[in-house]
């Protein structure tokens, strides 16, 4: 009988080992899944942002307020537009993600 014993502990003892590391694991993939969310939707800002601006300066409108968690940057492209035009790239950051899009806008006189 207390062979038996000892071979139970074991066994009772290894199942909780695997419980832990399988624990573990799946606590790091969770730590690794929010953080890949929050990225991605800082990125999605980011896309929303410079399209937004964009949009903003092609039809008068007033660009979207500052604030200090994100950044836009206008850097005026050389190359060739219809007349009254411009190409412009537009650069925007929120937190640590990046974004860029380009397009027209009016020149201004």
């Amino acid at each position: 009988m207390t062979a038996r014993r000892g071979f139970m502990f074991i066994d009772a003892a290894l199942a909780i080992v695997i419980l832990a590391l399988a624990a573990a694991i799946l606590a790091g993939a969770l730590s690794q899944s929010t953080k890949a969310r929050r990225l991605l939707s800082d990125q999605q800002h980011a896309q929303q942002l410079a399209a937004t601006v964009l949009l903003s300066m092609q039809t008068g409108e007033p660009l979207p307020a500052a604030d200090p968690v994100r950044d836009v940057r206008l850097i005026d492209l050389p190359d060739a537009a219809p007349d009254g035009w411009r190409w412009v790239r537009v650069e925007t950051r929120f937190h640590e993600s990046h974004a860029q899009l380009i397009g027209l806008i009016r020149r201004t006189p």
